[in-house]
């Protein structure tokens, strides 16, 4: 489990069946992981995963997930899968890029190249809804 230095509350933890791990001057920096699945957090609540791969970069608090890329909230029972998908614990949002589709009860959005999401599923758009250019 990952936990953000500055606030200490988790940013994610990460379950892996093989892991590479990047050490620079004998503190870990980079690791890669495959075969995985855990959760992501915000504000305390959790958002399930399962991918290929997963690199964690603890410096920047950001957890990127590839291949098969699922990510689900059992408390709004929103689904969103991809290709790609890279979490910035901060501000809390979710990048995802490749056959993007979110599923729930209010809406589906299926077809889409690229998606930006708030970690808890409350506003889903494109990336100049967030201020953002295009991560292609």
């Amino acid at each position: 489990m990952f936990t953000d230095p500055l606030n200490q509350h988790p940013a994610w933890h990460v379950k892996w069946g093989k892991f590479q791990l990047t050490v620079v001057n004998e503190a870990p920096k980079l690791g890669t992981m495959q075969e995985v699945s855990g959760e992501i957090y915000d504000n305390g609540k959790a958002k399930r995963f399962r991918a290929d791969e997963a690199i964690a970069d603890k410096a920047s608090l950001v957890l990127t997930l590839a291949g098969r890329v699922s990510v689900f909230s059992a408390e709004d029972n929103t689904n969103l899968t991809c290709d790609k998908v890279v979490y910035l614990a901060k501000p809390a949002l979710l990048r995802a890029t490749g056959n993007v589709s979110v599923k729930s009860p209010k809406y589906m959005i299926t077809g889409i190249d690229e998606e930006v999401a708030k970690a808890d599923f409350s506003i889903i758009g494109s990336p100049d809804m967030f201020g953002e250019t295009s991560g292609k």
